[in-house]
């Protein structure tokens, strides 16, 4: 009898299990069908609106739920690949509709908030339609642990173009104790979308408050950003302790060769880190002469695989002749020809791959 009851308990949990599952599937494909219709009718309004009018209280209507949010924000993605200054016309035009929205979403749930916070970006809201309950509720996602939220409204931020909301949110991350990946903050502060120039300035005000990370996140995107804050960098190429800085500078002046940097950067090398030497080495192709031909060479004989690798590299995008480098390929260090060999190989199968190709 025992036996009987377990069995047929079993049973009706599997087929509870199974009746739930198909009510899932029901419900997501009833969902997906239920946004590709608003998605394919807010379109088609977008494609006509512009001539014939708007339905705004329609548009309002749907992007009240999150569904109708995000088949707004699929078929704005489809207007941009269709027709690039009907798109843009249409995030000028329903920006407002969106920034009424921002009391709407900020009490939802933590994911619909960050879709919100999505939106706000890829609609351009945050752009056309700014207002300060939209920044005082991007702010509040910034503090968030979801990172969901966090990600998204510093990428609202960023499109914002405003610099004291940028460097804001960045001091509030700087001062939480949640992780923040340091090359999304790159990636973030990359898609700035007002005067980088004055970012940069705001950014060397704050960075001696940063954190280690934070900072090294900061001196990457200056590097990526502008080529006009040599001495800045060059100062902490002199004065830094901390490995990432030292590495971040070094590659600034890779990007931006300047000869005064040059007896810094070959100063930095040390026997120690080997991190550091590896970017060195990486970097002095921008700087041709006898003297970086010297280290590249002794670079060849370092102990480590990445030094030689990158110091056989530099030496092959030099493109030196054969006597300068002869001691290399006939001498006796095995792994220093070997990767010299490798390097000048395979910039010689490059350049005739682009002489094919031309």
């Amino acid at each position: 009898m025992n036996v009987q009851f377990l069995i047929g308990c079993y049973a009706l949990i599997c087929l509870s299990i199974i009746t739930y599952n198909c009510y899932c599937i029901v419900m997501f494909r009833y969902r997906d069908t239920s946004r590709e219709k608003y998605r394919e009718s807010l379109y088609e309004q977008m494609l006509s609106g512009m001539s014939e009018g708007y339905d705004k209280g329609y548009l309002r209507k749907k992007l009240y739920k999150i569904d109708g949010l995000l088949a707004y924000d699929e078929a704005l993605s489809d207007l941009k690949k269709e027709n690039a200054q009907l798109y843009e016309e249409c995030r000028k035009n329903n920006s407002e509709i969106i920034r009424e929205l921002v009391h709407v979403y900020s009490g939802r749930n933590v994911m619909q908030q960050a879709c919100f916070a999505y939106v706000l970006c890829s609609s351009g809201a945050v752009r056309y339609s700014a207002s300060e309950e939209m920044f005082i509720f991007l702010m509040r996602l910034i503090r968030n642990s979801n990172i969901y939220c966090r990600e998204n409204a510093m990428r609202s931020l960023c499109a914002s173009g405003r610099a004291e909301f940028v460097i804001g949110a960045l001091e509030i991350i700087n001062d939480s104790d949640i992780y923040y990946n340091p090359k999304l903050i790159t990636e973030d502060l990359l898609s700035f979308s007002g005067d980088r120039e004055l970012l940069i300035d705001r950014i060397w005000q704050v960075t001696d408050r940063m954190k280690p990370e934070m900072r090294v996140a900061l001196l990457n995107f200056i590097r990526f950003a502008s080529g006009k804050w040599g001495d800045r960098m060059l100062e902490i190429l002199k004065e830094s302790s901390d490995t990432e800085e030292v590495i971040a500078a070094v590659r600034y002046f890779g990007k931006y060769p300047e000869q005064k940097a040059f007896p810094e950067v070959i100063g930095r090398l040390d026997t120690e880190q080997w991190e550091i030497n590896a970017v060195i080495m990486s970097v002095l192709a921008s700087y041709p002469g006898e003297e970086t031909m010297k280290i590249l060479k002794a670079g060849l004989c370092s102990r480590n695989w990445y030094v030689r690798n990158n110091a056989a590299e530099s030496i092959s995008r030099l493109d030196p002749d054969y006597d300068t480098i002869r001691d290399v390929l006939e001498g006796q260090d095995p792994y220093a020809r070997q990767a010299l060999r490798f390097r000048m190989e395979q910039a010689m199968k490059k350049e005739k791959g682009g002489e094919c190709n031309g």
